[in-house]
């Protein structure tokens, strides 16, 4: 049998699935990088700014956290850490507990 892996093998992933279709502003679309992320507001993958907790692979844009409701449904605006309050992204509500917290 052989090790290599193959492209149809899973991707570990703490949020950002194959199959996932993100919201109407493309937040939740699943990527593996921002060329994947089209037809909405939410034009770049989150794999280009990994948080610490683990690998995640959903599209996303930035946002302002005082602003409300710019993210569209079943997403929130969230900040990377309490260190970086102006590094703020759209996130899905799904993932934002297995995250954030």
């Amino acid at each position: 049998m052989s090790m290599m892996a193959s492209t149809d093998q899973a991707l570990y992933s703490l949020c950002g699935h194959a199959g996932d279709q993100g919201n109407s502003k493309g937040v939740g679309k699943y990527c593996m990088t921002s060329a994947e992320c089209t037809g909405g507001m939410a034009s770049v993958c989150s794999t280009l700014m990994e948080p610490p907790q683990g690998p995640v692979y959903f599209c996303t844009f930035p946002c302002d956290a005082t602003m409300a409701n710019t993210c569209g449904e079943n997403a929130t605006c969230t900040c990377l850490d309490s260190a970086h309050p102006n590094v703020c992204g759209c996130v899905p509500d799904s993932c934002r507990i297995g995250l954030f917290g």
